[in-house]
């Protein structure tokens, strides 16, 4: 743009130079050749008024011949400064042509960018739209799916809440319900001369099934030792009904298998459950040393580091009318007898390896001097170094008499 306009500023001067030496021409001519025909003219004339015609002639053909010249010298300017100006003005009319040219070009390529510059605004903005809805879709669809999760985890929080009350109030009831049973079993043991005894149980939940007992009545001593079916509140339910008809029936001065008959016939009443408890029944005379029992499907007790032959009973609860048979031993004075619920040989490690009857005879065996209490101290510390911190599978019980 900048180049067209100097073009047309040169055209522009040439125009002008033309027109000035057209304006310029005659007073050129006048200043130099004119004067000269002036004085051939007034030569001319003063032959004329003095009577020479021929030289009044031949000055007056010089001054028409100098005029004439003149004349054709200002009229060739003008001719060349007019070709000049139309030459300048064709060239101007050539330029401006060419600077329109240029100039719808500069305009079409102006349009084209503001056009271009247009679509990649429009486009700019349609993509700032695209990206601002996608990124409300995203919010929205975030937003939802985030209250929906928080929804979700405070119900799953207020379950877990109720849960948690739930079982801390179960937790609350099954400690309780534990005293409870604790409170049914004895924690204190006769001391005499003549006898040794002592008794432990230590449940595999808050509340077990397992029990013992025992009961003097002047030189006879009742004890038992059970493990009911199963674990948890029914067990425990078994378990304290049981204990209960054991002291009762106890107190009419039955043997044994009598207690054990007697016991089975009310337990299996009504036992739309199934459940059921293996016991061992024992009734020592302390002064005679004489003992009389039934073992009701239980493990057969240990006497001095050996197991004793029992006849085989059914546990009780499971069939009404059977009848249990009893067996003595007659003398069993200075002799260590314990007796244990399956808890205890059965008690594994995490590699579900058993303490095994082997390894209870054996640690008996060792220790048939102990004191009751000593000897039940000795072997729970031992059940506990097998299983190493492995949880209990079955609730552990244990009862040791030496009658002295």
């Amino acid at each position: 743009m900048l180049i067209n306009n100097n073009c047309c500023l040169v055209v522009l001067r040439r125009l002008l130079l033309a027109i000035f030496l057209m304006a310029a021409a005659e007073p050129m001519a006048s200043a130099d050749l004119k004067h000269q025909a002036d004085d051939y003219l007034r030569q001319a004339q003063q032959y004329y008024r003095q009577g020479d015609y021929k030289h009044a002639y031949e000055y007056h053909v010089k001054y028409k011949q100098l005029n004439d010249s003149v004349n054709k010298d200002i009229i060739k300017t003008y001719q060349t400064a007019q070709e000049k100006a139309e030459q300048a003005l064709r060239e101007n009319d050539s330029l401006m042509a060419n600077n329109k040219e240029l100039q719808m070009s500069e305009y079409n390529s102006l349009v084209e960018s503001l056009e271009a510059q247009e679509r990649a605004r429009q486009l700019k903005w349609t993509a700032a739209g695209l990206l601002a809805a996608v990124a409300f879709v995203f919010i929205a669809v975030y937003a939802n799916i985030r209250r929906l999760q928080l929804h979700r985890l405070k119900e799953a929080y207020d379950k877990l809440e109720e849960a948690t009350a739930a079982k801390e109030r179960i937790e609350s009831e099954l400690r309780i319900a534990r005293d409870i049973q604790m409170s049914m079993i004895p924690h204190e043991f006769p001391k005499s001369e003549r006898l040794d005894f002592f008794a432990s149980m230590t449940p595999a939940k808050e509340v077990g099934g397992a029990l013992y007992d025992y009961l003097i009545m002047g030189d006879m001593l009742y004890f038992c030792l059970g493990d009911v079916s199963g674990k948890g509140v029914p067990a425990a339910l078994f378990m304290a009904e049981s204990a209960r008809l054991f002291r009762t029936l106890c107190k009419y001065n039955l043997s044994p298998s009598e207690i054990a008959t007697s016991m089975n016939n009310e337990l299996a009443l009504n036992n739309e459950s199934g459940m059921f408890v293996t016991m061992f029944l024992g009734l020592l005379d302390l002064k005679t040393g004489h003992l009389d029992f039934c073992n009701a499907g239980h493990n057969p007790p240990v006497l001095d580091g050996s197991f004793i032959k029992v006849k085989s009973n059914a546990p009780l609860g499971l069939w009404e009318n059977l009848e249990f048979d009893g067996e003595c031993i007659e003398d069993i004075s200075g002799k260590q007898l314990f007796v244990y619920s399956d808890g205890l040989n059965e008690a594994e490690n995490a590699s579900q390896d058993q303490y095994s009857d082997d390894r209870l005879l054996a640690i008996l065996q060792k220790h048939t001097n102990l004191e009751a209490h000593q000897l039940i101290d000795l072997v729970t510390q031992d059940v506990e170094i097998h299983v190493n911190g492995a949880a209990p599978s079955d609730d552990l019980t244990m009862l040791c008499i030496r009658k002295k």
